[in-house]
Protein backbone atom coordinates (compact mmCIF):
# COMPACT_ATOMS: atom_id res chain seq x y z
CA UNK A 1 0.00 0.00 0.00
CA UNK A 2 1.37 3.09 -1.18
CA UNK A 3 2.01 6.03 1.63
CA UNK A 4 0.23 9.54 1.17
CA UNK A 5 2.48 12.15 2.32
CA UNK A 6 -0.22 14.73 2.19
CA UNK A 7 -3.20 12.68 3.97
CA UNK A 8 -1.45 12.86 6.79
CA UNK A 9 0.83 15.85 6.86
CA UNK A 10 -1.65 18.68 6.89
CA UNK A 11 1.70 20.98 7.10
CA UNK A 12 2.77 19.75 3.49
CA UNK A 13 -0.72 19.86 2.39
CA UNK A 14 -0.91 23.73 2.81
CA UNK A 15 2.63 24.44 1.43
CA UNK A 16 2.14 22.29 -1.97
CA UNK A 17 -1.48 24.59 -1.72
CA UNK A 18 0.30 27.71 -1.20
CA UNK A 19 3.06 26.67 -4.61
CA UNK A 20 0.14 26.44 -6.32
CA UNK A 21 -1.59 29.54 -5.87
CA UNK A 22 1.74 31.28 -5.91
CA UNK A 23 2.28 29.57 -9.17
CA UNK A 24 -1.25 30.75 -10.48
CA UNK A 25 -0.58 34.27 -9.15
CA UNK A 26 2.42 34.44 -11.20
CA UNK A 27 1.10 33.08 -14.39
CA UNK A 28 -1.68 35.69 -13.81
CA UNK A 29 0.24 38.97 -13.40
CA UNK A 30 2.67 37.90 -16.19
CA UNK A 31 -0.29 37.69 -18.18
CA UNK A 32 -1.84 41.18 -17.01
CA UNK A 33 0.28 43.53 -19.07
CA UNK A 34 0.35 41.74 -22.68
CA UNK A 35 -3.52 40.94 -21.96
CA UNK A 36 -4.36 44.87 -20.81
CA UNK A 37 -2.08 46.30 -23.96
CA UNK A 38 -4.29 44.06 -26.46
CA UNK A 39 -7.35 45.41 -24.79
CA UNK A 40 -6.41 48.91 -24.48
CA UNK A 41 -5.39 48.73 -28.66
CA UNK A 42 -8.84 47.16 -29.05
CA UNK A 43 -10.59 50.32 -27.14
CA UNK A 44 -8.51 52.73 -28.44
CA UNK A 45 -8.99 51.01 -32.35
CA UNK A 46 -13.13 52.23 -31.37
CA UNK A 47 -12.12 55.58 -30.20
CA UNK A 48 -9.88 55.85 -33.47
CA UNK A 49 -13.04 54.67 -35.98
CA UNK A 50 -15.53 57.83 -34.02
CA UNK A 51 -12.67 60.57 -34.61
CA UNK A 52 -12.29 59.24 -38.27
CA UNK A 53 -16.56 58.81 -38.40
CA UNK A 54 -16.33 62.81 -37.94
CA UNK A 55 -17.35 63.36 -34.59
CA UNK A 56 -14.38 64.88 -33.21
CA UNK A 57 -11.72 63.57 -30.79
CA UNK A 58 -12.64 60.39 -28.93
CA UNK A 59 -11.61 58.97 -26.20
CA UNK A 60 -11.05 55.24 -25.63
CA UNK A 61 -12.38 55.33 -21.76
CA UNK A 62 -14.13 58.45 -19.61
CA UNK A 63 -10.93 58.58 -17.54
CA UNK A 64 -8.67 58.60 -20.68
CA UNK A 65 -5.81 61.69 -20.43
CA UNK A 66 -5.12 61.01 -23.77
CA UNK A 67 -6.49 61.23 -27.99
CA UNK A 68 -5.10 58.63 -30.51
CA UNK A 69 -3.19 60.93 -33.14
CA UNK A 70 -2.54 58.24 -35.73
CA UNK A 71 -3.01 54.88 -37.29
CA UNK A 72 0.58 52.97 -37.58
CA UNK A 73 0.36 49.92 -39.77
CA UNK A 74 3.14 47.73 -41.04
CA UNK A 75 2.02 45.22 -43.46
CA UNK A 76 5.17 42.87 -43.42
CA UNK A 77 4.32 42.23 -39.64
CA UNK A 78 0.89 42.02 -40.03
CA UNK A 79 0.43 44.90 -37.54
CA UNK A 80 -2.04 47.55 -36.65
CA UNK A 81 -1.54 49.96 -33.92
CA UNK A 82 -3.07 53.10 -32.97
CA UNK A 83 -0.23 56.14 -31.58
CA UNK A 84 -1.49 57.98 -28.55
CA UNK A 85 -0.77 61.71 -28.31
CA UNK A 86 1.17 61.16 -25.33
CA UNK A 87 4.20 59.59 -24.58
CA UNK A 88 4.70 59.61 -20.54
CA UNK A 89 4.96 55.92 -19.48
CA UNK A 90 1.61 55.93 -18.13
CA UNK A 91 0.31 56.01 -21.50
CA UNK A 92 3.02 54.26 -23.01
CA UNK A 93 1.24 51.01 -21.23
CA UNK A 94 -1.64 51.45 -24.07
CA UNK A 95 -0.16 51.87 -27.20
CA UNK A 96 3.16 53.78 -28.50
CA UNK A 97 3.10 57.55 -28.07
CA UNK A 98 4.18 60.71 -29.91
CA UNK A 99 7.21 61.92 -28.60
CA UNK A 100 7.19 65.08 -30.90
CA UNK A 101 5.74 65.85 -34.18
CA UNK A 102 8.44 68.62 -35.96
CA UNK A 103 7.79 69.96 -39.21
CA UNK A 104 9.95 67.19 -40.48
CA UNK A 105 10.43 64.50 -38.30
CA UNK A 106 8.28 62.32 -36.20
CA UNK A 107 9.24 60.45 -33.44
CA UNK A 108 7.40 57.35 -31.87
CA UNK A 109 7.68 55.62 -28.49
CA UNK A 110 6.53 52.50 -27.50
CA UNK A 111 7.18 49.53 -24.92
CA UNK A 112 9.63 46.72 -26.69
CA UNK A 113 7.92 44.17 -24.90
CA UNK A 114 4.15 44.64 -25.87
CA UNK A 115 3.27 47.04 -28.79
CA UNK A 116 6.87 47.58 -30.25
CA UNK A 117 8.08 44.04 -30.07
CA UNK A 118 8.28 43.28 -33.62
CA UNK A 119 10.37 46.10 -34.45
CA UNK A 120 13.50 43.59 -33.40
CA UNK A 121 12.81 42.15 -36.70
CA UNK A 122 12.14 45.28 -38.81
CA UNK A 123 14.22 45.79 -41.56
CA UNK A 124 15.47 47.99 -43.78
CA UNK A 125 13.44 49.09 -46.91
CA UNK A 126 10.04 47.45 -44.69
CA UNK A 127 7.56 49.90 -45.36
CA UNK A 128 5.42 51.49 -42.88
CA UNK A 129 2.21 53.19 -43.39
CA UNK A 130 1.31 56.45 -41.04
CA UNK A 131 -2.33 57.39 -41.31
CA UNK A 132 -3.06 60.93 -38.72
CA UNK A 133 -6.06 61.84 -37.29
CA UNK A 134 -6.20 64.93 -39.50
CA UNK A 135 -4.82 64.87 -42.39
CA UNK A 136 -2.57 62.52 -45.83
CA UNK A 137 -1.66 59.12 -45.28
CA UNK A 138 1.96 58.82 -45.64
CA UNK A 139 4.07 55.60 -46.68
CA UNK A 140 7.94 55.86 -44.85
CA UNK A 141 10.15 53.07 -45.83
CA UNK A 142 12.95 52.19 -42.94
CA UNK A 143 16.30 53.07 -43.99
CA UNK A 144 18.52 52.53 -41.06
CA UNK A 145 18.19 50.45 -37.90
CA UNK A 146 20.60 52.76 -34.99
CA UNK A 147 21.38 51.89 -31.11
CA UNK A 148 21.42 54.85 -29.46
CA UNK A 149 23.70 54.05 -26.03
CA UNK A 150 21.81 56.15 -23.17
CA UNK A 151 18.05 57.06 -23.88
CA UNK A 152 18.62 60.84 -24.48
CA UNK A 153 17.22 61.45 -28.46
CA UNK A 154 19.70 64.19 -30.26
CA UNK A 155 16.84 65.75 -32.04
CA UNK A 156 19.59 67.78 -33.77
CA UNK A 157 21.63 64.50 -35.55
CA UNK A 158 18.25 62.74 -36.50
CA UNK A 159 16.36 65.45 -38.01
CA UNK A 160 16.08 65.63 -41.99
CA UNK A 161 13.37 65.89 -44.30
CA UNK A 162 10.20 63.30 -43.65
CA UNK A 163 11.50 61.18 -40.98
CA UNK A 164 9.60 58.84 -39.18
CA UNK A 165 11.59 57.44 -36.49
CA UNK A 166 10.36 54.53 -33.90
CA UNK A 167 11.98 54.55 -30.21
CA UNK A 168 12.08 51.49 -27.79
CA UNK A 169 14.45 49.81 -24.86
CA UNK A 170 17.07 47.46 -26.32
CA UNK A 171 17.94 45.04 -26.03
CA UNK A 172 14.90 43.45 -26.25
CA UNK A 173 16.14 40.38 -24.19
CA UNK A 174 17.81 42.26 -20.96
CA UNK A 175 16.49 42.78 -17.56
CA UNK A 176 13.17 44.72 -16.85
CA UNK A 177 14.30 48.21 -15.44
CA UNK A 178 17.83 47.96 -17.07
CA UNK A 179 17.99 49.21 -20.39
CA UNK A 180 19.05 52.37 -20.56
CA UNK A 181 19.44 52.07 -24.29
CA UNK A 182 17.55 52.38 -27.30
CA UNK A 183 16.75 50.82 -30.40
CA UNK A 184 16.00 53.83 -33.06
CA UNK A 185 14.34 52.50 -36.75
CA UNK A 186 14.38 55.60 -38.71
CA UNK A 187 12.06 55.78 -42.33
CA UNK A 188 11.91 58.18 -44.50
Amino acid sequence: MMYNVFRDRPVIRALALLLVLAGLAATARGAYIPAKAELAQWLIGRAWAATRSGAGPAVPWPWADFQTVARMTVPRHNETLYVLSDASGRSLAFGPGLVTRAPETMIIAGHQDTHFRFLDHLAVGDPINIEPATGVAMTFRVVERRILVGDALPLDQLGGRNRLILSTCWPFDGIAGARPDRLLIIAE
